[in-house]
């Protein structure tokens, strides 16, 4: 499995995803271009069937479907789709890690140690 449900005391899925587009929303035009054209081809009905003979756009799919998809896409052998993989899982797991939220579970409260 890709990825693990979130954590009930952690961010939520709308908290994570306003964090990813505020934080696109500051880069320049061509990263948010590629992103762009990253989601659109990620998410097309068109490209599902070509890339893995799937007849469902990302959104429809169930969440096995989904997890399957990307793990299709992590060992895809296209350069491009594995590179479009990583994109996603980093921007992820930084906005993730970023909210107050999910430090709950690391232990973390936000205070780094007094230098010694």
């Amino acid at each position: 499995m890709i990825g693990r449900p979130l954590p009930a005391d952690g961010p939520t899925v709308e908290e994570i995803t306003l964090r990813a587009d505020a934080f696109l929303a500051g880069t320049d035009h061509e990263v948010q271009e590629q992103f762009h054209h990253l989601l659109t081809v990620l998410n097309g009905a068109f490209f599902t069937f070509i890339f893995d003979f799937r007849f469902s756009s990302f959104l429809n799919m169930t969440p096995e479907d989904r997890d399957s998809y990307l793990g299709d896409w992590m060992t895809s052998s296209l350069a491009v789709r594995r590179t479009g993989f990583q994109g996603l899982k980093r921007l992820s797991l930084s906005v993730y890690y970023s909210l107050p939220a999910s430090w709950t579970g690391s232990g973390f409260d936000g205070e780094f140690a007094e230098p010694s």
